[in-house]
C-alpha cells in the first residue's frame, strides 16, 4: 500500500482553511496568482526593517531611532528600497510605517531578560501525515528557566485578532524541537494601549492540537474541487464578510476577496503540465527548456458566480 503523501501546513495555511475550504483551494492547490493587499505589504515591510534592526551591528541604527526620532541615513535608504519593490506608496504611509516601527522597538526589542534570542527562526516539524513549517519572529530562553521561551509575532493588523492557531504552531514547534514550554506573545503595532497579549498552552492542548492536524491532514488528501466547496465562507454568517462586496465603502475603497470574480491569468508549465508558476502579468514568467507559458481563465467563486466549472 503506498504511503499518502505528507501534507505541508503553515499557520497562514491553516488559517486560509478555517476561513474557506475554497480559498484555501485556490491559493496552495490550484496555485492561483495572490495579489497581496496594502496592508500585508506594509507588515512585509515592519518585518524587513526589524530584522535588520535586530542585528548587533546594526544597534546604532536602533539607538538612534529610540534617542533621536530619527533614522540613519541607511536606515532611510533601505526603507525607501524596500518600500519600492513591495510597491508601498511611501508618502502616503510613512507616517504610519514610522509609528508601528517605534512602538515596536520601544517595547523591549532584544528580550533583555532572555539568552539565546533568535531572529526570524525557522521550525520544521512533522508527525505521521503531516509536516508544519513556519518562521518565529523572535525567539528566547528565559535566563531564570532553561524549559521556557518567549515567542514574540509582531502585527501591523487594523484590529486586534489573536491567532490561536498560530500560537499552537509556534507551540508544538518548540515542545518538539527542544521540549520546552512556550508563552506566545502578540505585539500589535497599531493599538500601542493594548500591545501585548500572551497565550500559553498545556501539554494537553498541544497533544489534541497535533491530533487536529492528523485529522485535517486526512480530510486535504486528495483536495479535490468537489470538497474545495464543502466550506465557503459565504454559506457561513460569521465568516461571510471575507468574501467582500462589489459595491465601494463609505470611502469610495472596494474590498473583495481576489478570488471572488473570474480573471485571466497566466501559467508557466513543465513539459509534463504541472504548473510551476503563476502571475497575472506574462512579462513576469520567465521560461527555461522544455518550460511553456499558458493563458487560463479562472471562473471565480462558484458561491458567487453560481458555475459548475471552476477552471475553464
Amino acid at each position: 500500500m503506498e504511503t499518502p503523501t505528507k501534507i505541508i501546513f503553515s499557520a497562514s495555511k491553516l488559517k486560509t482553511l478555517q476561513a474557506c475550504s475554497f480559498l484555501y483551494y485556490s491559493k496552495y492547490i490550484i496555485g492561483l496568482p495572490d495579489k497581496p493587499n496594502l496592508g500585508a505589504l506594509i507588515g512585509t515591510l515592519i518585518h524587513l526593517i526589524f530584522e535588520v534592526l535586530s542585528h548587533p551591528r546594526h544597534r546604532k541604527h536602533y539607538d538612534e531611532i529610540i534617542k533621536k526620532y530619527k533614522y540613519s541615513k541607511s536606515i532611510k535608504r533601505f526603507i525607501k528600497k524596500a518600500a519600492k519593490r513591495l510597491n508601498i506608496p511611501l508618502k502616503e504611509n510613512q507616517d504610519l510605517i514610522n509609528k508601528m516601527i517605534l512602538t515596536g522597538l520601544q517595547y523591549d526589542f532584544f528580550l533583555e531578560n532572555y539568552k539565546n534570542v533568535e531572529t526570524e527562526k525557522r521550525i520544521e516539524i512533522e508527525g505521521r501525515n503531516w509536516k508544519l513549517n513556519g518562521f518565529i519572529d523572535k525567539l528566547g530562553v528565559r535566563n531564570d528557566d532553561n524549559n521556557t521561551c518567549l515567542i514574540r509575532d509582531f502585527k501591523s493588523s487594523k484590529k486586534i485578532d489573536v491567532n490561536e492557531i498560530q500560537a499552537l504552531c509556534y507551540s508544538l514547534g518548540m515542545k518538539k524541537l527542544k521540549n520546552m514550554t512556550s508563552i506566545v506573545e502578540f505585539l500589535f503595532l497599531q493599538f500601542p494601549n493594548n500591545l501585548s497579549h500572551k497565550l500559553q498552552f498545556t501539554d494537553e492542548q498541544l497533544n489534541g492540537f497535533e491530533l487536529f492536524l492528523e485529522d485535517i491532514a486526512e480530510k486535504l488528501q486528495d483536495f479535490d474541487e468537489k470538497k474545495a466547496c464543502s466550506d465557503f465562507a459565504a454559506n457561513d454568517i460569521k465568516k461571510r464578510w471575507l468574501c467582500g462586496k462589489r459595491e465601494p465603502t463609505k470611502n469610495g475603497t472596494i474590498f473583495m476577496c481576489q478570488y471572488r470574480e473570474p480573471f485571466d491569468y497566466f501559467a508557466l508549465i513543465d513539459e509534463n503540465g504541472k504548473v510551476l508558476k503563476t502571475d497575472f502579468e506574462k512579462k513576469n514568467l520567465k521560461c527555461n527548456v522544455n518550460q511553456f507559458i499558458v493563458k487560463h481563465r479562472f471562473s471565480g467563486c462558484p458561491a458567487w458566480n453560481n458555475q459548475n466549472n471552476i477552471i475553464l
